[in-house]
Formats: structure tokens, C-alpha cells, sequence
């Protein structure tokens, strides 16, 4: 099993080193498409985790609420309240940094070279006007900015 894995992935440098050495545009080309598709796979999961997060922040409000009705209301002892609030505004702290952190990575990815496109809320200076899909962009940012 091991030797197999070994095996695979010295074919796939051999594979790698073999297309750059023969047309080394085109390898970089490849290389930067499948960074463009991994950027973008990571970017829909972050939106997903973010979209996620705020969604139990706004369920954690709600059982806040509930709770707190329930309390004033004689239907919850004062013990078991103090209890639910208690891990209720600890849960609603770390959602609330683990959002703000989220969103910073998100903003961060957006404003890379392969962020998210400016009609989907990204902020590339470059984006030609023509182009309508991620994948085209990234081919016309390695055509006309290059490498980096």
C-alpha cells in the first residue's frame, strides 16, 4: 500500500517535471487554473461555515429569548436559567469571534489575486469586463498579468 502511493506520486512529478520542461507556459498555465479551483473550492466552504455560524448565532438569540420568558414567566427556576444563560453567552462569544475571524479570512481571499468575482461581491481591480466566469478570469489573469 505504501509502495503503491510512493509510486503514485513520483509518476505524478514525473508527469509535472516532464510538462514544464516541455512547454513551460502551458505548466504554469495548468498550475494556475487548478490554484483558481482550489481558491474557489475554499472560498464556498468558508461561505458555507460563515453562512452556518450565523445562522446558530441567530437560533442561540432566539433560545436567549425563549429562555428568558420562560424564566420571567415562573415556568424555569432561577438555577437552570442562571445555567442556560451562562452557556448561552459563552457560545454566542466564541460564534461571534469565530465569525469575525471568518469573515476577515473571507475578505482576505476575496481580495487575492484569486478572490471571488466583483458581480459575486469580490474586489479585483483587473477584471475585464468581458469575461463571465472564474475560470476564464483566471486564464486571462495568467494571459495578461502573469505568474505571480
Amino acid at each position: 500500500n505504501r509502495d503503491t502511493f510512493h509510486q503514485a506520486v513520483l509518476e505524478d512529478i514525473r508527469r509535472n517535471a516532464k510538462l514544464f520542461s516541455e512547454d513551460a507556459e502551458k505548466a504554469a498555465q495548468r498550475l494556475m487554473e487548478l490554484k483558481c479551483a482550489d481558491q474557489q473550492k475554499q472560498t464556498t466552504t468558508m461561505k458555507r461555515d460563515l453562512a452556518s455560524a450565523k445562522k446558530r448565532l441567530a437560533d442561540l438569540d432566539v433560545k436567549l429569548k425563549r429562555t428568558y420568558e420562560d424564566n420571567m414567566s415562573g415556568k424555569l427556576p432561577d438555577h437552570i436559567f442562571t445555567m442556560f444563560i451562562a452557556d448561552y453567552d459563552q457560545e454566542r462569544a466564541a460564534l461571534k469571534a469565530n465569525i469575525a475571524e471568518m469573515e476577515k479570512a473571507l475578505e482576505k481571499v476575496r481580495d487575492s489575486p484569486f478572490g471571488t468575482a466583483p458581480e459575486r461581491g469580490g474586489s479585483y481591480r483587473a477584471w475585464p469586463p468581458h469575461r463571465q466566469n472564474r475560470r476564464q478570469h483566471c486564464k486571462w489573469r495568467i494571459a495578461h498579468q502573469g505568474f505571480p
